[in-house]
């Protein structure tokens, strides 16, 4: 009881400086979890799109006039290994719409979703696709839906894990990263390869984006004239560009953010510091008092350490306050920014207590008729 006593004691007695060190305390550790958060997020979007981040001879087309058919593009090049795109297809299903995103075989199997539950599958008798966690389908679920000018039966074979980002290949960025492959905004219910599709529901697909690969063998010239091709059609990048513009995004973030941060955080330790030193100094009164009562070195010790706890608590709910903000302006995504923020909070946190309990000590070494 004495040790909440004597707490409250040393926050209240200087109210003003005890919210300011919680205010820094909470912005740094928002602050290095930003940085975590954000080269984390190009990181996890690289590792998304699986073989096409390490392909060699690879390309990213988009279509310049909108609705141009990327069908027909592809159709006059030669020599390519791999087409990778996806496009979105919907249908009714118990009268209300679902939302498809189809992926080619290659891109399907190139760049696979991360699954909550379930498996990637394959049936004779259905089409097998991934359902988002949002749809509220489950693996093994089964629905009728009916696309284009038939009723198919679609079976769920896996479902994709929370907030995965899945395939866009719709549009392209300055600068062109992996990241512009993926989208989290559209509606989705379903991914599906266009390989699992019967052919007449693939002959409606229209797409305007692909990632294209070309054999080995090609001769230096015939690959010069497939990529002007393309060149004249539309919008090129090469994956290898998306590499290095994925490198240089992270280390921008690192340049730009993690100077400042660091210097927040010695500003908070200072000020952390400069604030219990004046809490002690101003409560000596107060804690001789206390060791008059019978309070020992040890129930002083904790009961400053309690104090610097509920500063600590403050601190986390700022950081709580300011990563919400995050996540809504920013479109952060949810399970990267919980990881991020929350390893920041305890890093941060830990330090803090952990030198404020040096700097209880050193002042109790000064004070031995007090501490």
């Amino acid at each position: 009881m004495i040790e909440l006593f004597t707490a409250a004691r040393l926050l209240l007695k200087n109210i003003a400086v005890n919210i300011i060190v919680a205010l820094l305390l909470g912005v740094t550790a928002f602050g290095f979890g930003l940085v975590y958060v954000a080269v984390g997020q190009v990181t996890e979007y690289r590792r998304l799109s699986g073989e096409l981040a390490e392909a060699d001879g690879a390309y990213y087309f988009e279509a310049k006039k909108p609705g141009e058919d990327g069908y027909a593009v592809i159709d006059e090049l030669e020599g390519v290994e791999n087409i990778c795109y996806a496009f979105v297809m919907s249908g009714i299903a118990d009268g209300l719409t679902v939302n498809f995103k189809v992926a080619s075989a290659d891109l399907y199997s190139a760049a696979p979703l991360p699954l909550a539950s379930g498996g990637y599958g394959r049936s004779e008798n259905a089409i097998n696709v991934l359902a988002t966690e949002e749809s509220g389908f489950g693996a093994g679920d089964s629905l009728s839906v009916k696309l284009y000018d038939g009723t198919y039966e679609v079976k769920v074979s896996g479902v994709i894990r929370k907030d995965t980002p899945l395939y866009r290949f719709n549009g392209f960025s300055m600068p062109m990263t992996f990241e512009s492959l993926f989208t989290t905004e559209e509606n989705l219910s379903f991914v599906v390869s266009e390989d699992f599709l019967p052919d007449k529901i693939k002959e409606r697909a229209a797409v305007s984006a692909v990632a294209v690969t070309f054999i080995d063998g090609l001769s230096r010239a015939e690959y010069d004239r497939q990529i002007a091709l393309l060149k004249s059609k539309g919008q090129v990048f090469t994956l290898e560009e998306m590499r290095l513009n994925a490198e240089n995004t992270e280390k921008s973030y690192l340049n730009l953010f993690l100077p400042a941060v660091a210097l927040l955080a010695a500003v908070t330790l200072f000020s952390s510091a400069a604030s219990v030193m004046i809490s002690l100094e101003k409560n000596k009164k107060t804690l001789n008092i206390v060791k008059m009562l019978g309070a020992d070195s040890k129930k002083i010790f904790i009961a400053v350490m309690v104090y610097a706890a509920i500063l600590a608590v403050v601190a986390v709910i700022v950081v709580c306050a300011l990563a919400a903000l995050a996540i809504s302006v920013f479109g952060i995504q949810t399970a990267y920014a919980v990881k991020g923020f929350a390893a920041s909070s305890a890093i941060t946190v830990s330090v803090y207590l952990a030198a404020h309990a040096v700097q209880i000590l050193a002042f109790g070494e000064k004070n031995r008729k007090i501490v």
